[in-house]
C-alpha cells in the first residue's frame, strides 16, 4: 500500500491506518486512506497499481498462521465445509491460497468480484454462500474471522461468530461486537468444534 501511495504522490499511510482497512474491499481501503481526496479514475489506477505490486511482491511475503493447514485438514476429516469468503479479489485469493498450499483444502473461494454483495451485507450469505452449502443447515454455519467486518457479517446474517483475535482486526472494535467465541490461535478452532459438535 505504501508503494502504491508513493507511486501516485501521496504520503505513505501509517501501518496502523492500513491495518484498520483490512477486511474492506481494496477500493474502500484506498478511498479511506486518501480520505476521498481523489476522483474515481485515479482510484481505479491506484487499484491497478496495487494489484500489480501485490502479484509481484506481496504473495511471496505471505505465510500461514501456525496450525492453519492442520486445522483445514481436521475440518475436512470431520466433514465440515470450509468456504473462504473475502472482500479481496478472486485473482489474488486464488494466487495466495495456491502458493500457501491450502487451496485444495477449501470447498469454495468467494472473492469480492464474484459476488453481488460484500461483507458485512447479509445478502452475501443468503445469495452466494447458502447455495454452496450442499444441503447443510445454514444455521449451523460458523463465521470465523479476524475483523469487525467478519463479525458484522455474521451478526447481519444471523449466524454464530468466532473472532480470530490473533489476526488483523482492531481488538476494541471486535470485542465490542460480542462474538460468540474467541480463539487466540487458529488451532483452537479444532477444540472449539470438538466441544460444540
Amino acid at each position: 500500500m505504501a508503494a502504491t501511495f508513493e507511486a501516485f504522490g501521496y504520503p505513505q499511510p501509517a501501518l496502523a491506518e492500513v491495518r484498520l482497512t483490512v477486511g474492506l474491499t481494496l477500493e474502500q481501503a484506498i478511498r479511506r486512506l486518501v480520505s476521498d481526496r481523489c476522483d474515481d479514475g485515479r482510484i481505479q489506477s491506484m487499484i491497478a497499481t496495487y494489484r500489480d505490486l501485490h502479484r509481484q511482491k506481496a504473495a511471496a511475503m505471505a505465510s500461514l498462521f501456525e496450525g492453519t493447514l492442520e486445522t483445514l485438514v481436521f475440518l475436512r476429516s470431520r466433514g465440515i465445509q470450509s468456504i473462504l469468503v473475502s472482500n479481496r479479489g478472486r485473482r489474488g485469493l486464488h494466487q495466495l491460497t495456491e502458493r500457501l498450499g491450502i487451496k485444495d483444502h477449501l470447498d469454495a473461494i468467494l472473492g469480492a468480484d464474484e459476488v453481488a454483495h460484500r461483507k458485512p451485507d447479509a445478502r452475501l450469505f443468503t445469495e452466494s454462500v447458502v447455495p454452496l452449502l450442499a444441503g447443510a443447515d445454514p444455521q449451523e454455519v460458523l463465521v470465523v474471522g479476524d475483523t469487525e467486518w467478519d463479525l458484522l457479517f455474521a451478526r447481519n446474517a444471523g449466524l454464530e461468530s468466532c473472532w480470530a483475535s490473533y489476526g488483523y482486526g482492531d481488538p476494541q472494535r471486535c470485542a465490542a461486537l460480542n462474538p460468540d467465541f474467541v480463539i487466540p490461535a487458529i488451532a483452537d478452532l479444532r477444540n472449539l468444534l470438538r466441544t460444540e459438535g
